[in-house]
């Protein structure tokens, strides 16, 4: 069994605040929800299977992360296409910004892709 509380509903709202029919109907509530509904449904048990049920909505990401996702993204595509520019040694210290930014595997299996593919068009010349 799980307890429901402000904070869970919150974790798990949509980006603007809201909420699905889906999830709702996750925690007995019907659709459209009327006022007051939030309070009458913290401290409430549910189920597990409910409880994940209403969880499949992901969480909204904050702001901050958002940002730093995009900024993430940006720099893989500009990286992406100038690849054949950077030395091993700044493709090295590329990575190692990555890694402490976060996304550490991701950024470096891309960043050996990209290595192989640079060193596949220099090998054409």
């Amino acid at each position: 069994m799980f307890q429901i509380t402000n904070k869970w509903l919150v974790d798990h709202s949509t980006r603007g605040c809201g909420f699905t029919k889906k999830q709702l109907d996750a925690i007995g509530i019907s659709w459209p929800p009327q006022k007051g509904w939030k309070e009458s449904v913290i401290g409430k048990w549910i189920t597990e299977e409910e409880a994940a049920i209403f969880e499949k909505r992901k969480p909204k990401k904050r702001p901050q992360e958002e940002i730093e996702i995009q900024a993430i993204q940006t720099l893989k595509n500009i990286i992406n296409r100038k690849i054949h520019c950077f030395t091993d040694e700044e493709v090295m210290s590329i990575k190692g910004c990555f890694s402490t930014i976060g996304n550490e595997c991701k950024v470096e299996k891309t960043l050996k892709r990209m290595q192989e593919k640079a060193k596949a068009k220099a090998n054409k010349r």
